[in-house]
């Protein structure tokens, strides 16, 4: 892979759980606060099988490869502005590429109950 293959711009977003006056559990997503957009090469999977290692992890939409970094973990999402500002919920650990090179992020498209 080379730097031009990072043809998306995607918008990494976590969750910070927070107390309603009713004193029930809210979502409140947010950008990261470093960096939370980033230039990524976007994989749709045919299947839904996703190896990280040698086990299957998760199922997986698609694989976002972006740059390499660290803070990036299961429980976060992936905004991906190209497509309408549709949400893919991280659904493994991301994989990393390389020598610390790249940062394979698995996701599933957000479906809401």
């Amino acid at each position: 892979m080379n730097s031009g293959d990072l043809d998306q711009e995607i918008i990494i977003q976590s969750n910070t759980p927070t107390r309603a006056s009713s004193g029930q559990k809210t979502a409140v997503w947010g950008n990261l606060a470093t960096d939370a957009t980033v230039w990524a090469n976007v994989k749709q999977k045919s299947g839904k099988e996703y190896m990280a290692g040698p086990h299957q992890a998760s199922n997986a939409d698609v694989v976002f490869t972006i740059n390499h970094r660290t803070d990036i973990t299961t429980g976060m999402r992936v905004r991906w502005p190209s497509t309408g500002s549709v949400y893919y919920d991280v659904s493994a650990q991301p994989r990393t590429i390389g020598a610390n090179e790249w940062l394979e992020i698995p996701a599933t498209l957000h479906r809401t109950a």
